[in-house]
């Protein structure tokens, strides 16, 4: 059996870390070992931490002097990992005993592995909803046209739910200035080496509760009307940080010509978006995004195509 090391990083999250621990050190796949940066956490969890280190050894502890944030955090996590593949974790979800070994199952010759979500309540229960409804994944495109939704659209793939090649890990370290999500970052790069492979199958609980970074939700239609109204009401400027990886997936690694033209058509779309070309140019880049709908938004539906293709219009 190969090493599967597992990065996580905590932050005062002694309400939650037992859970996710255990889950963790119980999984089917067994040869693994724990890496855990704590980003100065003044609750409990530096004595949970401690405490699970004594009693097991296959968990490592560090305790940063000062703090990092969640992606340098992770970086340093990863940066501490002996095994051949790294499998990335929160501090408060649950993980199907499974997890490891699903994930590892369907990797073959891609650089990451990812799987669905449950989405569960703060006392653990499910709220009925997995992640990628949330996130309208309900396809995954082939390896360029990913491309469209990983840059054009937003991340659709959970770090929590990853396993990754350490060699990969590599080359994507380390997080471009600019870029938010190190998960979001490592998707969209793998399109440019090996890959993604995904499974729908559930192998996380992913909590959902007030103190946490991100939040899912699925939002009905009229929901999504009264948003755009709103945004229009008050001018809501849109903002991303795509331009960022743009400049550094071209800058680092071996681009084809068909990606070149696929972060071209990207480059168009958010530029239509923030409403920094005139509207002749937005309206060319509107039927670029017309054209790639479902790749951007990995929905087989084109549902909600004419009212967007309006919000970026005006």
């Amino acid at each position: 059996m190969e090493l599967i090391s597992i990065a996580m990083t905590t932050y005062n999250g002694e309400k939650y870390i037992r859970e996710q621990i255990d889950s963790i050190l119980n999984q089917s796949y067994s040869d693994i070992e724990l890496i855990i940066c704590d980003d100065c956490s003044s609750d409990g969890t530096r004595d949970i931490l401690k405490e699970y280190e004594k009693k097991d050894s296959r968990v490592k502890v560090f305790f940063n002097e000062q703090n990092l944030g969640f992606k340098k955090n992770f970086e340093k996590a990863i940066s501490l990992c002996n095994g051949e593949y790294v499998a990335l974790s929160d501090q408060d979800d649950v993980w199907e005993l499974n997890h490891l070994e699903k994930l590892l199952n369907i990797l073959g010759n891609a650089d990451i592995a990812c799987g669905n979500a449950q989405l569960i309540d703060e006392k653990g229960q499910s709220l009925g909803l997995k992640l990628n409804q949330t996130d309208g994944l309900n396809y995954i495109p082939e390896k360029d046209n990913l491309i469209y939704r990983l840059i054009a659209g937003s991340g659709a793939f959970q770090g929590a739910s990853m396993l990754i090649k350490k060699d990969f890990l590599q080359k994507a370290l380390p997080i471009p200035e600019g870029v938010l999500f190190h998960d979001a970052w490592f998707a969209a790069v793998s399109c440019f080496t090996n890959g993604i492979n995904y499974t729908f199958d559930v192998i996380n609980n992913y909590r959902q509760h007030q103190s946490q970074i991100t939040s899912h939700k699925k939002s009905s239609y009229l929901t999504k009307i009264k948003d755009f109204i709103t945004r229009i009401c008050k001018k809501e400027s849109y903002t991303t940080d795509r331009f960022a990886y743009i400049e550094n997936i071209r800058a680092r690694f071996s681009v084809t010509e068909n990606q070149n033209k696929i972060l071209d058509d990207c480059y168009k779309i958010q530029m239509m978006r923030m409403k920094k070309i005139n509207f002749f140019k937005r309206f060319s880049a509107n039927l670029i995004f017309a054209k790639h709908y479902k790749e951007i938004y990995t929905q087989k539906s084109t549902k909600y195509r004419l009212s967007r293709m309006l919000k970026n219009l005006f």
